[in-house]
């Protein structure tokens, strides 16, 4: 009577054994993809710090002045290049009817008048109107 309960005693060791070695070799596989990614994203720490740096180096305001001036002609500003809107001229905004008058400046208030620039300075002039449809009036009040 002992016999068959020790043959499945024994059946049972054998089939935890299996089990037993079966996750002792998944935690091991686990384990092993854990270092993998934990290197993979120490090396890209690295990388991310390396390109910081050469972010940092190229940004310097010294290194951009010289690439500026070399690459495209550009120089630093100087301050008499600074103006206040009343400094500046008066804007050409219709050319003279008259050759013999000279330039013909005007204020945006006098161009704005003239019946002419009005029409042109209608931004939504070339856009199509929306069409208005009748409501349906409904049978309430009927």
């Amino acid at each position: 009577m002992n016999v068959p309960l020790n043959y499945i005693l024994v059946g049972l060791l054998f089939v935890a054994w299996i089990g037993l070695f079966s996750v002792k070799d998944a935690a091991r596989e686990t384990n092993a993809r854990a270092a993998d990614l934990e290197r993979t994203v120490s090396l890209e720490h690295g990388r991310i710090d390396d390109l910081m740096t050469e972010w940092a180096i190229l940004n310097q305001p010294a290194y951009l002045q010289r690439l500026a001036q070399v690459n495209l002609g550009l120089n630093a500003t100087d301050p008499r290049q600074i103006v206040t809107m009343s400094a500046l001229p008066p804007v050409m905004l219709e050319a003279p009817t008259d050759t013999s008058s000279g330039t013909f400046f005007a204020s945006v208030e006098g161009y704005l008048q003239m019946p002419q620039a009005r029409e042109r300075h209608d931004p939504y002039a070339d856009m199509p109107r929306p069409m208005v449809r009748p409501q349906p009036q409904s049978g309430v009040g009927d």
